[in-house]
């Protein structure tokens, strides 16, 4: 997996994620208290619901950084 947790406030994420390790960033992002998961790529708005909620946490791609 392409995901390092920094600390328990950001995750970062190298890569778009399969349905089965989505659900290892959500556990690990729950476990660890994550408060952001910032994508390297591009994401949809669709995705980026999506994903907010199953991490459960705010959710933004590197062109969010910019």
């Amino acid at each position: 997996m392409n995901a390092v947790l920094a600390g328990a406030d950001v995750a970062m994420v190298g890569l778009l994620l399969s349905p089965g390790w989505a659900r290892e960033v959500a556990d690990a992002c729950r476990q660890g208290g994550v408060g952001v998961v910032v994508f390297a790529n591009p994401l949809t708005d669709h995705q980026r619901a999506v994903l907010k909620d199953m991490f459960g946490c705010l959710v933004m791609s590197g062109e969010d950084l910019r």
